[in-house]
């Protein structure tokens, strides 16, 4: 489709070249009968008024290539402009998406518990809603899981973190069954002492095909890297960290189990130090933890 201003351009250049042929007609007619014949008036006569018609046109068509020109001159400084505006507006989008994934329950102030505590209850699900939003870029995903016996977690999210099918890095750290301070955990948290650790079972026995790798049991597929060991002494917290957040819960009197279980969240951007705090314990956890064999489960 043509450009309604190359084609208005074109218009006035052919309106331009046919008065100059017209001045130039009544030009030639002019001096070519200069004479005071009766005929030679009439051409003479008929010259002028070409003459005059054809200079009055090109003044009208200078006067419209002018316009023309300006018209054009602004058109191109209305689409700059329109350029600019739209480039700002895909990088202001661009930020704006950028803040919405990044900054989902930011504001998490500490004299507000209810925007910064979670139920045991729920906590499945809020591990999935940190997980998505971590996820929809192409960067490798960290998850850090400290727990009791895990197998809730795997039962409940592995599944679901294949079927992502994005890169990610898992490490689970549990308490050792056969360690002194096992039952004492047990029963401070109201919780049968053979059935979690047949739970312990369950989990190791879920990650089929696992092998022993530098200190971890290391379960591998396309896509997710799971590694595994055991704590052995006290552990004062549970927890899960997705990539710049954290979940954490303290090891407390639970007599009515789940229900009166809660997590503290705390993110990387927080001015409060909790989120560093928490990422050093785990870390010092799992490098002082190895993945022990022939447990007495």
């Amino acid at each position: 489709m043509r450009d309604p201003t190359e084609e208005h351009s074109l218009s006035t250049i052919i309106y331009f070249l046919v008065a100059l042929i017209v001045a130039l007609v009544g030009l030639v007619l002019v001096l070519s009968h200069p004479g005071k014949g009766s005929q030679s008036s009439t051409m003479a006569a008929i010259g002028d008024s070409l003459l005059a018609g054809g200079v009055a046109s090109i003044g009208f068509g200078l006067l419209r290539y002018i316009d023309d020109s300006a018209e054009r001159r602004l058109r191109e400084q209305v689409s700059g402009i329109q350029a600019e505006l739209n480039k700002s507006f895909d990088v202001f989008q661009s930020k704006i998406e950028e803040f919405v994934i990044s900054s989902a329950r930011s504001v998490r102030l500490t004299s507000e518990a209810n925007a910064r505590c979670v139920s045991d209850t729920e906590i499945g699900q809020r591990f999935r809603i940190e997980y998505a939003r971590f996820a929809l870029g192409d960067t490798l995903v960290h998850v850090d899981v400290l727990g009791l016996k895990l197998y809730r977690f795997l039962d409940d999210q592995l599944e679901w973190l294949l079927s992502r099918r994005h890169n990610t890095y898992i490490r689970l750290l549990l308490q050792n069954p056969d360690s002194p301070v096992f039952e004492e955990i047990c029963n401070l948290e109201a919780r049968n002492l053979q059935a979690t650790k047949a739970d312990i079972t369950r989990t190791i026995d879920s990650l089929g095909g696992a092998t022993v790798e530098g200190g971890s049991l290391t379960w591998q597929n396309e896509q997710v890297r799971l590694e595994l060991r055991f704590f052995e002494r006290y552990q004062p917290v549970t927890l899960f960290r997705v990539q710049d957040v954290i979940y954490v819960r303290p090891r407390v009197s639970t007599p009515l189990g789940a229900s009166s279980r809660f997590y503290e969240v705390y993110e990387s951007r927080d001015s409060m130090p909790h989120y560093t705090v928490q990422l050093r314990h785990f870390e010092k956890c799992w490098r002082e933890s190895r993945y022990s064999t022939g447990l007495a489960l």
